[in-house]
């Protein structure tokens, strides 16, 4: 596990640990954060994934191949469904394990992540 310090600034300075995690760590079903989203990630043990979206009313779903690196997770063949779902790009997102859960940051200047919900 690769840990670092961050400083965050609100009117006083803190010191918070997050640490990026294990690869045996990774697989599992996570959720977006975002209030009123339905978007999904199962990462599965054998370097597969499957996407879930509800865009417009309708669920759509990807599959592709993942792998993990020095904190980041890459998604290959990942469909960004209300942008262009005509288009697949190489998705990468830095993981943490932050208060006891692991997050896959989507924006870190929105605090917009994934969030495992399930082993």
């Amino acid at each position: 596990m690769v840990c670092r310090k961050e400083i965050i600034a609100l009117g006083l300075s803190l010191f918070i640990y997050s640490c990026a995690p294990d690869i045996k760590d990774v697989s599992g079903e996570y959720i977006d954060n975002r209030i009123n989203s339905f978007d999904t990630l199962i990462i599965y043990p054998n370097y597969q994934y499957l996407h879930k979206a509800r865009v417009n009313s309708i669920l759509k779903t990807q599959k592709g191949k993942w792998s993990y690196k020095s904190g980041e997770l890459t998604l290959s063949d990942y469909i960004i469904f209300d942008l262009n779902p005509n288009k697949s790009y190489i998705w990468s997102g830095e993981m943490e394990k932050k208060n006891g859960e692991l997050h896959i940051i989507i924006n870190s200047d929105s605090e917009e992540y994934y969030l495992k919900v399930r082993h």
